[in-house]
């Protein structure tokens, strides 16, 4: 870029100011993590002008409220009390006006997390008598939970064989359950 300044009665002047690009200085591609602790995703990012950092999850961009994630001068993302949810592909975007880099980092949370049950079902179904019914209950945790089913406080014996109980790993780390009751 070239300025020219001139005023009457001078002569002109020159001033060149050159501009390059930002480049995100590459750090880890995997970056593991246990479940509560802070954790700061790098972004070291040159350029000319000085490139402005932005952080995003997927296609949404972080809310670096400062309270579970601030983002520090030098660009970096840091999350505090690190959660399951949090797990993902986080990508870090430096720009100016000379262009722009990006890098991403794939963020994993390890740790012990309580099993939940995920159930849009109602608790009590109308079923037609001798005709087939299947229960699901989907349930997530680490380590995967398993899954027991009662009736009557017992659990279900299966032994009679007209009882059905079938595993269905979904996606880690949810695990399913349903089974099949042909109502004799």
């Amino acid at each position: 870029l070239i300025h020219i300044n001139s005023a009457p009665g001078y002569l002109p002047s020159y001033s060149v100011q050159r501009t390059f690009p930002p480049r995100i200085q590459r750090g880890p591609r995997v970056l593991k993590a246990q479940a509560g602790q802070r954790v700061e995703l790098p972004c070291s990012a040159q350029g000319i002008p000085a490139p402005a950092v932005f952080w995003f999850r997927g296609t949404s961009a972080v809310p670096a409220d400062g309270e579970r994630f601030l983002q520090s001068p030098s660009g970096a993302l840091g999350i505090s009390s690190i959660q399951l949810p949090d797990a993902g592909i986080y990508t870090c975007v430096a720009t100016n006006s000379a262009g722009s880099d990006t890098a991403e980092v794939t963020v994993q949370v390890q740790g012990i997390f309580p099993p939940t049950i995920k159930s849009a079902e109602p608790s009590e179904r109308a079923v037609v008598l001798y005709k087939p019914v299947t229960l699901q209950c989907i349930a997530s945790g680490i380590p995967s939970p398993s899954i027991t089913w009662l009736k009557d406080g017992q659990p279900v014996n299966t032994a009679r064989g007209n009882i059905r109980v079938s595993m269905i790993l979904l996606w880690a780390p949810n695990h399913g359950s349903s089974f099949s009751v042909p109502l004799l």
